[in-house]
């Protein structure tokens, strides 16, 4: 017997072995696509063997991608998700390091209502959307949904060759725990939707206002302005609103340092679930807390629910949203400073105007401060240069500024996270406070579902330049009303009555141009109310994601 192999060949071997090769390579080419198109799409480059592939961002915002030359894919778009924290409610019971606490009854005065808005396409077809619990329950329809096949087409006039756009909104809504509006997209693209929540109480621990821009959920976002001292209270609320798990990891930093427990890393979060956790278990009798909620999986919802009390005295409470990224440049728009004669006394510090710097980099970071109001800058108290330690909180008092509206523009040299808190009212007359979180620039299509229960006025600020801030009324019933324009012209801060722009308002389009401008809403309320929430963020446009299938 020879010892030699067989000599039979496979069709493989008879095809040659460039052509085996080839189709391997093409073979593996299309599974590392299909692979990649199920994933989130976003900015990032992705790279593998024998091909590459790189997302483009919003709005066809260059890649490296789009350098190269490679073909674009357009991705369809997922349904719009906004979600709404619950009522605030009074933290009893033991709090022990990582585990939910438990909940008093406190008021007998407290009211909350939700307000949710929907925006149609261009054939003024209203998406299907509805309020919803976390679990995807239907609490309170806006419109019924369309059918699959029918939403994915564009459509850029109605049937009767008209194009325009109309709204849907609801009022009002009474839910006191997590709510979510989901919105179908239309034609490849997310809907333009929003929601808000206010709460209003005169009496019990938690007497004061709070109103929330209700957001989309992250995978990584940054909130300020917590603090665990006697007799204040911060609880984060996370919450799940996904149809697939999140693994949760918390940064928490305060003025004394970072927080260093493993129980801040693991954190599971299935479909649906919520998680409250006290911040006093991580960092205790600190002012300054800043917290970075960044998951894994499904992004997750974050917010703080701040409040206090001191002695047997309410001092307020406020929802804390969360702000812009870590960067080397932040602007807090929305600042307000009363009278000199309603700031209590010295020894009272967390109820006077305050910024607040967080710094959680390995290195001392050096930040340079610069205000605006009405008239252009003004002076900075105590100095224009901040020095904010490591893995630390900075504070800035702003009660030297004299009272105003004020916008806020931080340049540093190493990334920071800021915020500021305003305060009204008195000693006497009962305290509140209100919380500005860092803001992204104004750009097109943001959608402001206008809180309930208090008037509401708009800050915008500029750092320079000229700029345009165009508001488009949205009425109860539905129809869009005639465009107003706000001119910024130069470093600046201008605040507007949403009643003198337009008095039966219930939800506003606002679209920005030319140089950088940035927003906030300011809500005073009765008995000394304010709360400071954030303008929603830009709709988002067509996703596309650019692959490459070369060798």
């Amino acid at each position: 017997m020879s010892d030699a192999p067989e000599q039979t060949t496979s069709r493989a071997a008879q095809r040659g072995p460039e052509v085996v090769e080839g189709r391997r390579a093409r073979r593996a080419q299309r599974r590392r696509i299909q692979k990649i198109l199920a994933g989130s799409v976003g900015a990032v480059l992705v790279l593998g063997a024998g091909g590459g592939v790189a997302a483009a961002g919003i709005f066809g915002v260059p890649s490296a991608a789009g350098d190269l030359g490679i073909t674009r894919s357009e991705v369809p778009a997922g349904e719009a998700v906004f979600s709404c924290p619950p009522v605030p409610r009074v933290v009893e019971g033991s709090t022990a390091e990582g585990t939910d606490p438990q909940f008093a009854a406190d008021s007998e005065s407290a009211e909350s209502a939700l307000r949710a808005a929907v925006v149609s396409d261009a054939a003024e077809r209203l998406p299907g959307s509805a309020i919803t619990t976390l679990e995807g329950e239907d609490i309170e329809r806006l419109a019924p949904q369309i059918d699959p096949a029918e939403a994915e087409e564009a459509a850029g006039a109605s049937a009767d060759g008209y194009s325009g756009q109309r709204a849907t909104v609801r009022s009002g809504v009474d839910e006191p725990d997590w709510a979510v509006l989901r919105a179908q997209p239309l034609g490849g693209l997310k809907s333009l939707a929003g929601q808000s929540r206010a709460y209003q109480a005169e009496d019990g621990d938690l007497a004061g206002f709070a109103a929330s821009t209700c957001r989309p959920p992250s995978n990584d976002q940054w909130i300020t302005g917590a603090s665990t001292e006697v007799g204040r209270t911060g609880l984060l609320m996370l919450a799940n609103p996904s149809a697939s798990a999140a693994t949760v990891n918390l940064d928490v930093v305060g003025s004394t340092g970072r927080a260093d427990a493993g129980n801040l890393r693991g954190i599971v979060l299935g479909p649906g679930q919520t998680k409250n956790i006290v911040l006093a278990g991580f960092i205790a009798d600190d002012p300054s807390v800043s917290v970075r909620v960044r998951s894994t999986g499904a992004p997750v919802n974050a917010v703080v629910q701040q409040s206090v009390l001191r002695g047997l005295t309410p001092g307020g409470v406020e929802y804390l949203e969360a702000g812009e990224s870590a960067g080397p440049a932040q602007v807090v728009p929305g600042v307000m400073v009363p009278e000199e004669s309603n700031l209590p006394a010295d020894d009272v510090a967390d109820a006077r105007p305050e910024l607040q710097i967080t710094n959680p980099g390995s290195r001392e970071a050096e930040v340079n401060v610069r205000i605006f109001r009405t008239s252009g800058e003004v002076d900075v108290p105590g100095g224009a240069t901040v020095t904010v330690p490591a893995d630390s909180v900075a504070t800035l008092p702003l009660d030297g500024l004299g009272e105003g509206s004020y916008t806020v523009a931080l340049q540093s040299d190493e990334s920071v996270v800021a915020g500021a808190r305003s305060v009204r009212g008195t000693e006497e007359s009962g305290l509140d406070f209100g919380w500005a979180a860092s803001a992204k620039r104004l750009g097109n299509q943001h959608l402001l579902a206008v809180p309930q229960l208090a008037p509401v006025h708009l800050v915008f600020g500029s750092a320079g330049g000229a700029s345009e801030v165009t508001l488009r009324p949205i009425a109860a019933d539905g129809g869009i009303g005639e465009a107003s324009t706000i001119v910024l012209d130069g470093a600046t801060t201008r605040t507007f009555a949403l009643d003198d722009l337009e008095p039966d308002a219930v939800a506003v389009l606002i679209d920005a141009s030319g140089e950088a401008v940035f927003g906030a809403q300011l809500v005073l309320a009765s008995g000394n109310g304010i709360s400071i929430p954030s303008i929603p963020r830009a709709s988002e446009g067509q996703r596309s994601i650019a692959v490459d299938v070369t060798r």
